[in-house]
């Protein structure tokens, strides 16, 4: 039979299984915190900050947050600009940026001036669009992947 081994009674441990189990965790604390930011956002407008001001106030949490999810495992390099990349890879993510904090205000545009629950639902379709754009402007072919 293909039944997994035993150790004095304990079953093995199976760690795949804790690793697919973990990003269920993951991805049911990030829906969470995305809903609340959404409220946050909404509460914010609701009471008199302009999008601009709860955009950056959402930045600074984010960064505060991720240095202390991300630096106790950086390696940092001393010295080193963008990983030792050229001045165009280095545009070409400032420009990412850019269009980033764009869609981050139109999002809390939305949050701000719509129900909340037709602005995730606006929110939500990005993935739609960003394959209709792919296929229209860079003329990549949607594919199934596994």
């Amino acid at each position: 039979s293909a039944s997994r081994p035993m150790t004095k009674g304990v079953p093995h441990f199976d760690k795949d299984v804790a690793r697919r189990a973990a990003g269920a965790i993951y991805s049911i604390c990030a829906a969470f915190l995305f809903s609340v930011q959404g409220g946050a956002v909404s509460y914010a407008s609701d009471q008199g900050m302009s999008l601009p001001q709860v955009t950056f106030l959402v930045g600074v949490v984010r960064v505060i947050v991720a240095t202390f999810v991300i630096s106790p495992k950086a390696e940092w390099r001393k010295g080193v600009f963008c990983g030792g990349h050229d001045w165009s890879f280095v545009l070409l993510i400032v420009a990412r940026e850019v269009v980033g904090a764009s869609a981050l205000l139109l999002m809390f545009g939305a949050y701000a001036r719509l129900p909340l629950g037709s602005a995730v639902s606006l929110v939500f379709t990005a993935p739609i669009w960003t394959t209709i754009f792919a296929f229209l402007w860079l003329r990549g072919a949607p594919s199934r992947t596994k």
